[in-house]
């Protein structure tokens, strides 16, 4: 082939380049990547319970053009109280809510007010009409249910006759009415007596249990929430000669700990790490694919012991942090 040729061609195959070059870049103007703003609401954010969960959706959102706001909250008062907040964020411009509903019961129509035109995940609590959100969460029923086998088991055949006292929580929410469904389905049989329940929330609970304590002592104490795990933990700090043992539920650094110190005899720990993956996972579809499908997605938990608490498995999700 002659210089000239060659010249001729290199020069073709430069023009062909050039105008490939423009043609892609004129079809993909506006075309780039939308990022998105989801907002997380939970009860009490700042608590370490949520130190898993929190991790599992910063996974979740990895690689993705999503900016994460964990919402600072503190107790909530009122359904209308986390509604603002939730409506807050949204004319804020966030494109999604990831939400613990604090309150069950005569929420839907309210919060549907509220968030109705933007996508929606409830996580850790359900509402009345599951059919409206997207829920991701553990098997409550189940949850109680696993804490009463954990009793049956720790007490090796010795509850004929014990005494039991119950801090079921806060009773405005589905979530706590199953565990407690749950526990007391799992004891029939026992032959133990469940001597008191104390069904409130969490600023009650404090002042009832050393009431019903100093007025009939009991035998096992069984909590059903991080929340009142922490409040027996404390009680069972400054009255050091009750002979009483507990089983609860948590996921906090303050639970692991007196677990692993043998103040607590098993502990029901949800998988909040998936949890919050799970939710983030969910709300990436709603957004990037415009789904509209209702899912719910069921995260599972564990039932650990002090002897267990270690195993390679179970630590993944107690200790989620040094994955």
């Amino acid at each position: 082939m002659s210089r000239n040729k060659v010249y001729l061609s290199l020069l073709v195959a430069s023009i062909l380049a050039i105008i490939f070059y423009v043609s892609y870049g004129m079809l993909n103007i506006g075309k780039e990547n939308k990022s998105y703003t989801v907002s997380v609401i939970v009860e009490d954010s700042s608590s370490d319970r949520w130190n898993a969960f929190k991790e599992g959706l910063s996974q979740g959102a990895d690689g993705s053009n999503v900016y994460l706001n964990l919402v600072s909250t503190a107790k909530f008062s009122s359904l209308e109280e986390e509604c603002s907040i939730v409506r807050r964020e949204l004319d804020n411009g966030a494109d999604g809510v990831i939400v613990e509903a604090a309150f069950s019961e005569d929420s839907d129509r309210k919060f549907y007010e509220t968030v109705s035109e933007k996508p929606v995940i409830l996580v850790e609590n359900d509402m009345e009409s599951e059919a409206l959100y997207s829920t991701v969460m553990p098997d409550h029923f189940g949850m109680g249910k696993a804490a009463a086998e954990a009793v049956v088991e720790g007490e090796k055949g010795k509850l004929a006759g014990a005494r039991i006292g119950i801090i079921g929580g806060n009773q405005k929410k589905f979530s706590m009415q199953q565990r407690e469904k749950g526990f007391k389905d799992g004891i029939l049989g026992t032959d133990s007596v469940i001597v008191w329940n104390i069904l409130t929330d969490t600023s009650r609970c404090r002042e009832l249990l050393r009431e019903y304590m100093e007025a009939e002592p009991v035998d096992i104490l069984v909590s059903l929430s991080n929340d009142t795990t922490e409040l027996c933990i404390d009680y069972l700090l400054d009255h050091q000669d009750t002979d009483c043992r507990l089983y609860s539920e948590g996921c906090s650094e303050k639970t692991v700990y007196y677990l692993d110190k043998g103040m607590i005899q098993a502990l029901i720990v949800p998988n909040e790490y998936y949890m919050g993956y799970q939710s983030m996972k969910l709300m990436l579809q709603k957004l990037e694919q415009y789904s509209t499908e209702i899912k719910n997605i069921e995260v599972d938990f564990l039932s650990v012991t002090k002897d267990t608490m270690y195993d390679e498995n179970i630590g993944k999700i107690l200790f989620p942090t040094v994955r």
